[in-house]
């Protein structure tokens, strides 16, 4: 996965929760809080649910319970579990969650040309 500095393929934003098989191969963005850190990976929880983070570069700014900006692709780990191979991890601060959730749910609804939450 070699981009040219700061350019990255279009990607999905989703809730982790909302993160499949049926994704495999995708780009997607997704924001949580970080629950737990190993060689190589994190653990993310945005309160749909958690998903396994494959990182391939040191991640010195980032502690348990950062609240980061994940980009990367979904894929399958050996096992068949559902992973996000990243390839741009930010941390971030001050983030309302409640509202950044407001907000994808509006902009999924809009693409999705559902009326459920239309502003007005």
């Amino acid at each position: 996965m070699d981009f040219p500095t700061g350019i990255f393929p279009p990607a999905k934003d989703l809730f982790i929760g909302q993160i499949s098989v049926e994704y495999e191969s995708v780009w997607v963005r997704v924001l949580g809080a970080v629950v737990s850190m190993g060689q190589g990976h994190l653990v993310l929880d945005d309160g749909s649910g958690s998903l396994k983070v494959n990182v391939f570069e040191a991640l010195e700014e980032v502690e348990l319970m950062d609240i980061v900006r994940v980009m990367g692709r979904v894929d399958l780990d050996r096992g068949g579990e559902v992973v996000l191979t990243a390839v741009s991890v930010t941390r971030l601060e001050r983030v309302d969650m409640e509202l950044y959730r407001k907000i994808v749910e509006l902009e999924q609804s809009l693409l999705s040309g559902g009326t459920e939450n239309k502003v007005g």
